[in-house]
């Protein structure tokens, strides 16, 4: 069973579905932050405190989207909801993890990643509506 492909000359690994063997995971990190994280987004972090102590957190990033209308609910990144979206792609790259959803002709797109210094992650969420209709789903995400 084929789970992904490399992408641009061997630079990122495109995985094609949630669900695999194992959390398959990316490390992005710079001299003060070290984030992993898996297909699905869950993962760790950890950042320096001194120069001999780390302070670990665990990462469970958890987005849902609501659509008012319908009333349907999906997370894009699977878990925990465990709904199968239509389609699914989540990119490993060096400098970033990205990762689209689509369920109910809704696209999540989500990006995560370290900047070059400080202790700290970015993320970006963009949503679009694939539908003629004009639903507007909300976003809500539950920090770690």
């Amino acid at each position: 069973m084929t789970f992904g492909r490399f992408l641009n000359n061997g630079k990122e690994y495109e995985i094609s579905t949630p669900v695999t063997p194992t959390a398959w995971s990316n490390y992005l990190v710079n001299d003060e932050y070290h984030m992993e994280l898996s297909q699905t987004l869950q993962g760790k972090s950890s950042f320096v405190k001194n120069y001999n102590q780390k302070a670990f957190t665990t990462g469970y990033r958890y987005f849902y989207i609501l659509n008012h209308e319908s009333k349907k609910a999906f997370n894009p990144n699977y878990v925990p909801m465990r709904r199968m979206p239509d389609k699914y792609s989540c990119v490993h790259g060096l400098n970033k993890t990205s990762l689209i959803a689509e369920c109910d002709e809704v696209q999540c797109k989500i990006e995560a990643m370290v900047p070059v210094s400080g202790r700290r992650e970015i993320w970006s969420i963009q949503l679009k509506n694939l539908s003629q209709k004009t639903e507007r789903p909300d976003i809500h995400m539950k920090p770690r």
